[in-house]
């Protein structure tokens, strides 16, 4: 009988064992196919990034081109964070590679245009200084005359387009300084219209200054200023024809503001190209020969002047009545 209840006390027990091995190892596998599904949990996430990472790299930064996971903006962990400020930096790349294309897509153009406004007058150069230098002597002192006189010509608009070249490129390194001081802006704005007294006179336009007495003191830029007037009224000029009219009209507003506006009778510029005309590439498609020449420079270079004396420049045109071109100046206060 003893050795019976031994026997048996024996079996118990181990099916004690059993079962806390049971338990046990039951409760193993569960913990590990917790930690699996834990870990895919993390790791998902952190695999998918590395994905996308690789997939833009692939598609070397192009957005275009890259199929990316979708980050949520309700998560606010850590590996959705990051996603978002991967997608948002591949944006910016993007954006700053569409400028940097924009950029040197423009400034192909512009060379293009420039390269073509350089040439026409050198060819022209050139081409009559061969004819005097091969068959001078069976011109007559007239023709010899005519031909240098061209020469003079293109070999000034030739000096001017550098001019513009060199001063646009200051302008936009930002090397150009402003030293402001008070004059009269009416015996400026006498000054300007003398100088194109002459060109005037050939081309049979007539340029006027309204108020006639015009003394208005004013703080800015004399020479700075001085380009402007001057780069408004060539270019009235050119666009002008025989018989046509300019006038610098100023006028001062109720908030001590003076505005100067150089108004002509030209051809006009069409609605659509008035945002761009003062893009230094910009060709206008109603320009002649004589305004091609240009290539747009002045009009970028008197934007970039008035801008570092704090003003801007507007434009109003209609197609066959005219142009007219505005800026603002500060006038001199006076003490009583």
């Amino acid at each position: 009988g003893e050795a019976y209840d031994t026997s048996l006390s024996t079996v118990k027990n181990n099916d004690k064992l059993w079962l806390a091995a049971l338990w046990l190892g039951s409760a193993l596998a569960f913990l590990f196919i917790a930690m699996l599904i834990l870990l895919r949990f993390f790791t998902n996430p952190i695999q998918r990034l590395a994905r996308d990472v690789s997939n833009i790299e692939a598609a070397n930064y192009s957005l275009t081109d890259t199929k990316l996971s979708n980050y949520s903006t309700q998560k606010s962990n850590e590996v959705h964070s990051l996603g978002r400020s991967i997608q948002a930096m591949l944006t910016r790349i993007n954006e700053q590679f569409k400028a940097l294309e924009q950029g040197d897509k423009q400034r192909k153009e512009l060379l293009t245009h420039l390269s073509h406004d350089l040439r026409t007058p050198l060819a022209s150069l050139q081409g009559f200084l061969e004819v005097l230098n091969q068959s001078g002597e069976q011109l007559n002192k007239k023709e010899q005359q005519e031909y240098l006189q061209v020469s003079l010509n293109n070999c000034g608009q030739l000096k001017l387009l550098i001019e513009q070249i060199f001063e646009l490129a200051h302008l936009e390194n930002g090397e150009i300084s402003i030293n402001k001081e008070t004059f009269n802006l009416g015996e400026l704005i006498y000054d300007c219209i003398a100088k194109f007294s002459l060109a005037v006179d050939k081309k049979g336009i007539s340029l006027s200054v309204e108020p006639a007495i015009c003394d208005f003191p004013v703080v800015a830029d004399i020479a700075k200023l001085e380009r402007v007037l001057s780069n408004l009224i060539d270019n009235a000029i050119r666009h002008t024809p025989r018989g046509g009219s300019i006038a610098v009209h100023v006028k001062r507003s109720d908030d001590n503001q003076l505005f100067v506006h150089v108004s002509d009778t030209g051809v006009g510029i069409k609605e659509d190209e008035l945002n761009a005309i003062f893009d230094p590439h910009y060709q206008a498609s109603n320009s002649n020969k004589e305004g091609r020449q240009q290539g747009g420079l002045g009009l970028a270079i008197c934007r970039g002047l008035l801008k570092l004396m704090d003003s801007e420049i507007y434009v109003q045109s209609e197609i066959g009545k005219g142009t007219m071109f505005s800026f603002n100046l500060p006038q001199k206060k006076v003490l009583s």
